[in-house]
C-alpha cells in the first residue's frame, strides 16, 4: 500500500543525502494498481472522495486522476488547459482537491495525475498567454512561448498568427456584419459570434480616423481633447508588434500600460468622449449592403497581429504547431526553460505537500526534447522534496535550484529515476521506450493491447476475415490500407505541414549540387508518397530523424526510391536535423512532418484510421499472420 515518505531536511543530511533517500524511498511508493477518475462538471472531487473507500477495498493503490489545471469552460475532458497555475473550478476549490488527497492518504492510497506539457487550449478568449500574443504579436512576453511560425513562405502572414475560425470566407463574413468591433473592460475587441479577439493598442488610432476633426465636438473642453489627442499620438508612435529589437519590445511594454489607463479614464470619466466612442465604433462596423462602409474595419483588422481566415485554410497555411489538427489547442514550446518554469509551478507545490504521487505524461511525442522534459520532471520532483515548494534563488532558467541540478547531475538516475512517471505513447511493433528517458514505463497502451488478445479466439481468425471480406465485397491488405490512411491524413489535416516541408526542401536542395536539379514537382511526386512509411526514431538530444519501419517488406521496398533521391542524406546534412539552428528555417525545419515528432502521417493516427476502416486489425492477437 502507498506510504508517504519521512520528512527529507536538506539542513541536515545534506542536499546528496536527502536525493538518495529519494531513489530509496521510490519502492515503496509505486503504483500496484490504478483506477482512472475521468473529472469535468458533472464528477467533481468531492465525486471522487466519497468513491475512495469502494476503491480501496478494491484493492486500488493509487487513483490516476485526468488534468485537474484549469481548462476551457465546460471542457468535458480537460485536456485543453488555459492555466498550469490554476485548479479547474469546474471540478473542485482547491480545498475540495485536498480533501480527496486526505481522503486517499487516510485509506493508504495515492494520486497520480494526468499533466499536458505539449499544449495549451486557446478557444473562446480564455486563455490570457494567447490573448496576449494576438494582441502584441512578437512583442509579447507569451512570443516564445508558443510554436508559431512567424516567417512563414507565404509573405501576407510574416508576423502573424493565421487564424482560420470562420464559417464562411472572410470577405463575406466582414460584409454581413458578423465581425465587428466593441468596447468593453477598458479594452477594444473583435467579436466574431463567441470568439473575442484583443485589438493591437498602437492601432486603436485608425478607430477614430473616420470621425475626422474632433475639435468641433469640444466647445471648451480643450483640455480634454488635448489628453485625448497626446494619447492617440502616444499609441501611434508605440513600436508596432512586430518589432523583435529588446529595446524596442521593452520600450513598448514601459509605455502601454499608462496610456491603456489614461484613455480607459477619458472614457469613463466623460460623456462626451464616450459618444464619440459609441459613434467611432459605431462607424467601423459598417452597414450590411454597403461594402465599402466595411473598409475601415478592415484596415484595421489588416493591422492586427492575426488574420482572420476560413476554417478550411488551416489544412494549407496554418502557422503554428497544434495538437494534430485541432486548431483550439497550440502548441507549447517545451524545451524553452522559461516555459518549463512558467508552467510547473503548481506542480511543484502538489508535489511538494504529497498531494501527487506520480505523473502521467500527456502525448511526449509532441514535445521537441522529451528526454529534456522528463529529466526536468526529476529535478523539479527533487527540488519539490529538498527544498520545499517554493523555489530558492539561486535559480536556472527553467525555475529549478542551480544546486539541485548540479548535483542531480552527479547522480547515475537516467536509467533509475527515483520519481515515478509513465508516457502516454503508442509503442508500434519494433519499436522500444528509448532507454535515456529516465521513465517508468509507457501508461499501458500495448500491454492493453496484449491483454485483448486474451479474449480472441484466434482460431476463428481466417472465419471472420472471410466474413468480413464478403461484407464488404473485397480482399484488402492491412498494410496497403494503412499507408493510404496515413496518406489521406497528409494530403488532408496535415497538409499544411507538407507545404511547409516542400517549400523547405526546395530551399535546402537548392543550395546541394547533388540535388539542386531536382524541380518541387518531381521531388514531391516522388518523396511524399514514401513519407508515411517512415517512422520516428527518438536519438541524442530528441530531434527526431526519420527511419523506415521495420514491420514489413513492402514499407521497406517503398522508401528505397526516397533513399536514391538522396532524401535521408540532404535532410541530415542540414543542421536542423543535428541540432545546429543558425537560422529561422532551421527551426521550422525541425518542425516539419520529416523531424516533428507528432505527425500522424507516421505515428499513430494513421494506424488508428487503418483500424477503423478494418476492424480486423484490432482483433489480431499478438503473433497472427494472415
Amino acid at each position: 500500500m502507498h506510504r508517504r515518505p519521512a520528512a527529507l531536511a536538506p539542513e541536515s543530511s545534506g542536499l546528496s543525502e536527502c536525493l538518495d533517500r529519494l531513489a530509496a524511498n521510490k519502492r515503496a511508493n509505486r503504483p500496484l494498481a490504478t483506477y482512472r477518475l475521468q473529472f469535468r462538471r458533472e464528477f467533481r472531487f468531492e465525486d471522487a472522495r466519497r468513491l475512495v473507500p469502494y476503491l480501496h477495498r478494491l484493492g486500488i493503490t493509487h487513483c490516476y486522476a485526468s488534468p485537474v489545471l484549469r481548462a476551457r469552460a465546460g471542457s468535458q475532458h480537460g485536456y485543453d488547459i488555459t492555466d498550469h497555475n490554476a485548479i479547474n473550478p469546474e471540478i473542485g476549490t482547491p480545498e475540495e482537491f485536498r480533501s480527496l488527497v486526505a481522503e486517499l492518504q487516510a485509506h493508504g492510497m495515492g494520486l497520480v495525475l494526468d499533466i499536458v506539457p505539449n499544449h495549451m487550449g486557446v478557444g473562446h478568449g480564455g486563455n490570457p498567454w494567447w490573448q496576449d500574443v494576438l494582441e502584441n504579436g512578437r512583442t509579447s512576453q507569451y512570443a516564445e512561448f508558443f510554436d508559431i511560425d512567424w516567417e512563414p513562405f507565404k509573405a501576407e502572414l510574416r508576423n502573424k498568427v493565421l487564424l482560420p475560425l470562420l464559417g464562411e470566407y472572410y470577405g463575406e463574413e466582414l460584409e454581413q456584419g458578423r465581425i465587428r468591433l466593441g468596447y468593453s473592460d477598458g479594452r477594444f475587441v473583435i467579436t466574431y459570434y463567441d470568439k473575442r479577439l484583443p485589438v493591437d493598442p498602437q492601432t486603436i488610432p485608425l478607430i477614430f480616423e473616420p470621425m475626422g476633426d474632433l475639435r468641433g465636438r469640444f466647445n471648451g473642453e480643450q483640455p480634454q481633447l488635448r489628453e485625448f489627442e497626446e494619447v492617440l499620438r502616444g499609441l501611434r508612435n508605440l513600436p508596432p508588434h512586430t518589432a523583435t529589437d529588446p529595446q524596442l519590445i521593452r520600450q513598448r511594454r514601459e509605455q502601454l500600460p499608462g496610456l491603456r489607463r489614461r484613455l480607459a479614464a477619458l472614457f469613463e470619466g466623460s460623456p462626451r468622449m464616450r459618444q464619440i466612442l459609441e459613434e467611432a465604433v459605431q462607424r467601423m462596423n459598417g452597414t450590411p449592403g454597403d461594402d465599402r462602409s466595411f473598409d475601415p474595419l478592415h484596415r484595421l483588422l489588416e493591422a492586427q497581429a492575426y488574420r482572420l481566415a476560413l476554417w478550411r485554410v488551416s489544412a494549407e497555411e496554418i502557422n503554428y504547431r497544434r495538437f494534430f489538427d485541432i486548431n483550439d489547442l497550440v502548441g507549447l514550446r517545451m524545451e524553452n526553460p522559461e516555459v518549463f518554469a512558467a508552467t510547473h509551478q503548481l506542480i511543484r507545490r502538489l508535489l511538494a505537500d504529497g498531494s501527487v504521487n506520480g505523473l502521467r505524461i500527456d502525448h511526449p511525442d509532441g514535445l521537441f526534447n522529451p528526454r529534456q522534459y522528463f529529466t526536468r520532471l526529476q529535478m523539479l520532483h527533487a527540488a519539490s522534496q529538498c527544498c520545499g515548494a517554493d523555489p530558492r534563488a539561486p535559480l536556472a532558467e527553467n525555475g529549478i535550484e542551480l544546486t539541485v541540478q548540479e548535483i542531480f547531475g552527479q547522480h547515475d538516475w537516467l536509467s533509475q529515476a527515483p520519481f515515478y512517471v509513465v508516457a502516454e505513447k503508442i509503442l508500434e511493433p519494433g519499436e522500444e521506450l528509448p532507454q535515456e528517458w529516465p521513465l517508468d514505463g509507457t501508461s499501458g497502451y500495448d500491454f492493453l493491447n496484449q491483454v485483448n488478445g486474451v479474449f480472441i479466439e484466434q482460431r476463428n481468425a481466417r472465419a471472420l476475415t472471410n466474413l468480413y471480406r464478403r461484407f464488404i465485397g473485397a480482399a484488402l491488405d492491412p498494410d496497403q490500407l494503412v499507408y493510404e490512411s496515413k496518406k489521406q491524413i497528409m494530403q488532408n489535416a496535415l497538409a499544411s505541414e507538407v507545404t511547409v516541408l516542400s517549400h523547405m526542401l526546395d530551399e535546402i536542395s537548392s543550395g546541394d549540387r547533388k540535388a539542386r536539379d531536382f524541380t518541387r514537382h518531381s521531388r514531391d511526386h516522388r518523396l511524399f508518397p514514401r513519407v508515411p512509411h517512415l517512422h520516428r526514431r527518438t536519438r541524442g538530444d530528441q530531434r527526431a530523424r526519420p527511419r523506415v519501419h521495420r514491420r514489413s517488406h513492402r514499407s521497406r521496398q517503398a522508401a528505397q526510391p526516397f533513399r536514391r533521391v538522396g532524401g535521408f542524406r540532404l535532410l541530415a546534412r542540414h543542421p536542423a536535423a543535428s541540432g545546429r539552428q543558425s537560422r529561422p528555417m532551421d527551426r521550422r525545419l525541425s518542425q516539419a512532418p520529416l523531424f516533428h515528432p507528432q505527425v500522424p502521417a507516421a505515428h499513430g493516427a494513421g494506424d488508428g484510421q487503418g483500424n477503423g476502416r478494418y476492424g480486423l486489425l484490432r482483433l489480431q492477437p499478438p503473433g497472427f499472420a494472415q
